[in-house]
Formats: structure tokens, C-alpha cells, sequence
């Protein structure tokens, strides 16, 4: 068999990836790794496949591992051409610290290493890294890891409440963004090519005597204060903080331009320490916001100051979430069903307002509670406020509830106010709506479950009540926040959906299409006009597109003349389509020729020959008008 190695690079990778089952280089929750032998296998894999392997590293917190941990750390210190591979690291608490003997014995070997690391970080005054790490603690490791790594793009981290040297780095790279000719910052800068960056709280080991180790679990949130101002990093574009803290000094940091376009939050600190935050992202369009702010999740002088607080971003959000886990408890000194809805809001009589929603021209996604996007005492001509608060080009909507919302109790006529959506009066381009409901009677009597059914399927509209399946719930139901906390919210929630979720993906955000369409062939088959015309409004959504499995049947096998030409336009026209559209990225034919492929006419009705070659590899008029499609001129076989 010839070396796959002498391919081109990116044919041997994709060989590669196909292998170890996924794209470690590239995606966070891969779990599949690229086993190191194979860089030995000769010295073109070694060229080949030493970035691929470099490109991630994951420390689990796991006293057992604390030797990869200072083995990586050696590695790209000694090595900085492979740190310069380095495009994801994961760093998570330690739940079972290394015991001191051990960690003594891997500081002694390293000791000259860490001290020249430190050095190149400019952190020789932050602490006092050897009595941490003989102890442990890892957090210098980590830190000079960071440092070291120049281009680290994804970065998952649990930070502690106090972190001197994870502080000090952080002020190095934003003070180096901020001063371009870089006086005074030191050799080893971290963050300047970061783009992802996931932080959750850690939980702090207390050291008690230097001879014994003992851990006393203490859950401290993540802090984002001027300190620590992860927003300002030069090239960040998506920030999701877990279980945060917002100071009230982010108010004091210096505002400057930055790349956040994505934000997720789920703080418990007072809202108005949002301010500052939505103050500083100016290119910002994906927004999600978990209010876990205990006593206040019914306060609607609350609501009213986080609809101030984001009116300024009216004209660039595309993507609202907003979540309150405290509104599946009943408000407090109150019970469900036998407190009048007067009684509850009497307090906020002197409030008056509507929900600001319809001013948000460029949203196209909507996730929200139902007390937020009802406004208070406002009124409506009809009176039904759900409708008239949507943003006006929304083309997601998806409403929390749950099976224990205390809310759904006082919304006045809620039956109507949900079937009046997908009626779409006034006019919506919905596309989607999704309940938190995930077995119909949880809302019977509220929802009307069964007409919005039928107006949906009579609209084209996609009804899901399945909300744990799609839902961000305001950060609280991510892969990673899930990994780092256990967050109730998801709990019947797969694994496999948690990895695909992406803040980019919207219609509903998350969700991954996997479409298997067959078309009987030759009655009819799309035109590349038509094809064009479905694809863009899938890039539209914000969807990456992939053509995949692509064969074509002949009714009839063997194919005569006219099914060829029929086989080659069809070919034509998918291939052309997805050149012509931005976001169409990839296309995989089910096989090249027809001896393998699963369409055999003894088991397929006489169907056959789908493939741009023959059983005996001869080429049909349908590899000729594959190739004319990839390069975009006219099809010379159609």
C-alpha cells in the first residue's frame, strides 16, 4: 500500500481525522486523540502530524495526571517551536490532588525550567511558586503554560477567587495589546491570539501544615472585575463565564474597541453590574444571560433595568437568550396557584412598561422567559403582549416555562397569547418555535398544544417542546457548564447534543441538521437556481453547510444514454449550488464508483449505477460534470 503520507497535506489529515474518529486540532469537545506513535512512523508523518498533536492539551485535575501536566509543561518550554502549535488547552479544578511526595519530586526535576519560565513571563515577584507547586498547587504551572503558548485560540479554565499569577498574565496582555510597540512587557505574553475563552469557578484546596495534604471543597464564583477584564483581550470573540461574578469596578476599566461578537453570563451578582459589560461590546450580536440571582428572579424593576441596560445594543443583536432559573420556585413568602397575581406585583403598581423588544430590528432569535417579555401594565391594541413585543424580523422564538413555572400561573390568557404567534399577526418570518415543555399536558390548559400543532405544520413553522434539546438557557445548558457544575437544568439532555451546540448556530441555536434526502429521480430534480435559492436561506440562518453521501440512482440499471445525461446534470447542479454559496464548506460522494456503492439494483428495485464511475473505474459524463462544477464553468454533458 503506498504511504497516505505522500498525499497532499490536507487529503493525508482528512485521512487522518477519519481514523481516530474526529478533528482534535479543531474541535473542543473531541475526545478522540491522535496517538504519538504514529508521528514515528516515519519522517514525513512526523512533519506531518507533530501540529496535529501539539494542537490540545487537557490537565482533568487528577492528581494521577499531574506528571502529564509537568511533562507538557517541559515539553514547550524546552521546545517553544511545539508550544507554537499549541491551539487548545483545558484546565479544569483538582478534585484529587497529587499527594507532596510526589509533586516535590517533579518540582526538583524542573525546578531550573520553572524558574526560567517565570523569568520570560515577568512573574518573579507574583508568589512563591515553590512552595505552591511543591504542595500541589498548580496554578503557576498553569499559568506559565498560558504564558507560553503564543498561539492558543480556545481556552476552557477554572479559575479560583484568588489567583495572583493567572491576575498578573492577564494584566500583561491586555496591557501589551493596548501598547503596540511593547515597552516593558515580557518576552512571554499570554492570550494575544485568543479567541474562545470558557471560564467556571474552581473550587479552592485549603493547605493545612506543609507535610499534609487535605481538601476542603468551597465553591467561589468566577470573578470578572477590572482585574480581571477577560472582554479586554485583543482578539477574543466569544467570552462564556459560568456561575460569574460581576464586580462592580468593571465600571472603572478602560473602554476600548474589542472583538467580542459572543457573550454568555451566568451571574449571580446584581444586574446592574451587566452595564459596564454590554458597554464594552460594540461588535457584539449573540447574547445569553442567566439571571441566577436569588430573591429578585420575579422583580420587575429588575427586568427593568436589564432592558436599559441592553437597549443600546438594539441595532447589532441577531441572538437573545435570557433565563431565570429561580422562576421554577415560587417567589418567596408566596405559593403557586392560591396567591392572586395582584397580590404578587402589587409592590410595582407605579411601574409601566412594555417589554423594548420590537426596537431590536436585527434580531433573528429569541429565547426569553415569560415575564420578561410581558412588560408590566402596559397596554396593547388587542391586548396580548407576547405578539406585540416580538422583534420584528425574529425568525427563532423559544419560551421557558418548564413544568414547575410558578409564572405560567398569572400569565392572562396564555392560551391565546401563543397561539396568536404562529399566526404571525402581525407579520413574522418565523421559522421555529420552541416551548420548555417537554410533555405536552405539562401546560395543559395553558398551551394549546394541539391547534398550534396545526397552524405550525400549515405555516411551515418547526414546534418543538423538547426546549432541553435546543436550548442554551442562558449558558446554564452548555456542554461545558454542564462538565463543570452538574447544572440540573439539562438533566435529560444527551451528551452527543450538548458537544454540537455553538453560540453561532441559531433556527434553533444548537441544533445540528443531519438530513438524509432522497428524491425520486428522474420525476423531478432541482434546478441550481432552486438549489441556490434553499442553501442561501440556510447561510442566511447562520448554518455551515456539507453535502454529504451524494449519489444518484438511475431508475433502471445499467444506465442507458439519457439516464447519464440526467445523472451528470444532477451531479452538476448539487456540486455547482454549494460552490456558489459561501457557507457550503464541504462535499463527500457516497463512493466513486459503482461496484461498492449501497444502491445495487438486486436489492434496490432495479435502481442503480449512482456513482461518477462505473464497476470497472471508467469514467461516466458524470465525473465530467463534477470536475466542470468544481471549477464553475458550464456543464459539456448535461
Amino acid at each position: 500500500m503506498p504511504d497516505p503520507s505522500i498525499l497532499p497535506r490536507e487529503v493525508f489529515l482528512q485521512i487522518i481525522y477519519d481514523t481516530i474518529g474526529g478533528k482534535p486540532d479543531q474541535w473542543m469537545y473531541c475526545y478522540h486523540f491522535l496517538p504519538a506513535d504514529l508521528c514515528l512512523v516515519n519522517w514525513q508523518w512526523y512533519r506531518a502530524l507533530t501540529p496535529l498533536l501539539y494542537s490540545r492539551f487537557e490537565f482533568t485535575g487528577y492528581g494521577e495526571h499531574a506528571k502529564s501536566l509537568w511533562g507538557f509543561f517541559r515539553t514547550i518550554i524546552l521546545r517553544p517551536e511545539l508550544a507554537g502549535h499549541i491551539r487548545m488547552l483545558g484546565f479544569t479544578t483538582e478534585w484529587t490532588p497529587a499527594r507532596p511526595p510526589k509533586t516535590v519530586a517533579l518540582y526538583r526535576k524542573n525546578a531550573k525550567i520553572v524558574q526560567q519560565a517565570i523569568d520570560q513571563a515577568g512573574l518573579q515577584h507574583v508568589g512563591d511558586a515553590e512552595a505552591e507547586l511543591r504542595q500541589a498547587d498548580h496554578r503557576s504551572l498553569v499559568t506559565l503554560i498560558l504564558a507560553h503558548a503564543p498561539n492558543l485560540a480556545m481556552l476552557q479554565l477554572h479559575v479560583l477567587r484568588e489567583d495572583p499569577w493567572l491576575d498578573t498574565i492577564l494584566t500583561h496582555a491586555i496591557s501589551r495589546s493596548r501598547n503596540s510597540d511593547g515597552t516593558d512587557a515580557p518576552e512571554a505574553v499570554a492570550f494575544q491570539s485568543l479567541r474562545t475563552l470558557y471560564i467556571a469557578s474552581g473550587e479552592a484546596p485549603r493547605i493545612s501544615g506543609r507535610n499534609t495534604y487535605q481538601t476542603h471543597h468551597v465553591s467561589y464564583p468566577a470573578r470578572m472585575n477590572a482585574q480581571r477584564a477577560f472582554l479586554c483581550l485583543p482578539k477574543l470573540q466569544e467570552l462564556q463565564l459560568i456561575d460569574a461574578q460581576l464586580d462592580e469596578d468593571l465600571s472603572t476599566v478602560q473602554a476600548e474597541e474589542n472583538a467580542l461578537t459572543q457573550l454568555t453570563i451566568a451571574f449571580r451578582s446584581p444586574v446592574e453590574n451587566i452595564n459596564p459589560v454590554l458597554r464594552y461590546t460594540s461588535k457584539l450580536t449573540h447574547l445569553s444571560l442567566a439571571l441566577s440571582i436569588s430573591g429578585r428572579h420575579f422583580d420587575l424593576a429588575m427586568h427593568l433595568d436589564l432592558w436599559k441596560a441592553m437597549l443600546p445594543l438594539r441595532e447589532q443583536l441577531v441572538c437573545l437568550d435570557l433565563f431565570s432559573p429561580d422562576m421554577r420556585k415560587d417567589p418567596e413568602g408566596y405559593t403557586s396557584h392560591t396567591t392572586p397575581r395582584e397580590e404578587i406585583f402589587k409592590q410595582y403598581d407605579h411601574l409601566s412598561f412594555c417589554c423594548p423588544l420590537r426596537r431590536f430590528t436585527k434580531l433573528r432569535q429569541l429565547c426569553i422567559t415569560p415575564l420578561l417579555l410581558l412588560g408590566h401594565r402596559c397596554r396593547h391594541e388587542p391586548p396580548l403582549k407576547f405578539i406585540n413585543h416580538m422583534p420584528p424580523n425574529c425568525e427563532s422564538f423559544a419560551l421557558y416555562g418548564g413544568d414547575r413555572s410558578w409564572i405560567l400561573e398569572y400569565i392572562e390568557r396564555l392560551a391565546d397569547e401563543m397561539a396568536t404567534i404562529p399566526h404571525n399577526k402581525p407579520p413574522l418570518v418565523l421559522n421555529s418555535i420552541v416551548v420548555d415543555a417537554p410533555w405536552p399536558p405539562v401546560w395543559a390548559g395553558r398551551l394549546p398544544y394541539r391547534s398550534m400543532v396545526e397552524i405550525c405544520e400549515e405555516n411551515r413553522i418547526m414546534f418543538n417542546t423538547a426546549g432541553r434539546d435546543f436550548l442554551f438557557y442562558g449558558g446554564e445548558n452548555t456542554h461545558f457548564a454542564q462538565t463543570t457544575h452538574e447544572t440540573g437544568v439539562g438533566t435529560g439532555t444527551k451528551e452527543t447534543w450538548m458537544k454540537a451546540k455553538k453560540m453561532r448556530d441559531i433556527i434553533p441555536r444548537g441544533i445540528t441538521v443531519d438530513m438524509h434526502r432522497g428524491i425520486p429521480f428522474p420525476d423531478y430534480f432541482p434546478t441550481t437556481d432552486e438549489l441556490m435559492e434553499v442553501m442561501t436561506t440556510f447561510a442566511n440562518m447562520g448554518l455551515e453547510l456539507h453535502i454529504t453521501e451524494l449519489d444518484v440512482a438511475c431508475p433502471a440499471a445499467p444506465c442507458d444514454d439519457a439516464g447519464l445525461a440526467n445523472l451528470a446534470q444532477a451531479f452538476y447542479n448539487i456540486i455547482y449550488s454549494c460552490m456558489q454559496t459561501k457557507t457550503c464548506t464541504g462535499i463527500t460522494l457516497w463512493d466513486l464508483h459503482d461496484k461498492y456503492n449501497w444502491i445495487q439494483s438486486e436489492t434496490n428495485d432495479g435502481a442503480g449505477d449512482a456513482c461518477i464511475m462505473d464497476n470497472t473505474f471508467v469514467q461516466k459524463p458524470a465525473f465530467t460534470a463534477v470536475s466542470e462544477a468544481l471549477q464553475g464553468s458550464d456543464c459539456s454533458v448535461c
